[in-house]
């Protein structure tokens, strides 16, 4: 989770310096603000930047620009790593994630 909040704080930072538009920095910052400033259980917060899409277009436009060379290895990890995680936390999370 801790690693998700810093890439999370890190990808904010270029969005600004990428001068994105103001709704959408506000429309990604938001849902940052509150993760970082809330309190209470740690391991749900992450739930709570999924309306923070727009913190990955910075690594859409990289990734679009890049060679199928270097995207190939980073889209056949990026898949089976998420797929992981997410059939990871159907059996073993006991709670409601």
């Amino acid at each position: 989770m801790t690693v998700t909040l810093v890439v999370s704080t890190a990808l904010y930072v270029l969005c600004v310096w990428d001068r994105q538009p103001l709704p959408l920095l506000l429309y990604s910052g938001v849902p940052l603000l509150i993760v970082l400033g809330s309190g209470g259980v740690y391991f749900p917060r992450a739930r709570y930047l999924l309306p923070g899409f727009p913190l990955l277009l910075p690594v859409a436009l990289h990734l679009s620009r890049a060679s199928r060379r270097h995207l190939t290895p980073a889209i056949g990890t990026a898949v089976p790593g998420a797929g992981y995680c997410g059939a990871y936390m159907v059996p073993v999370w006991p709670s409601a994630p």
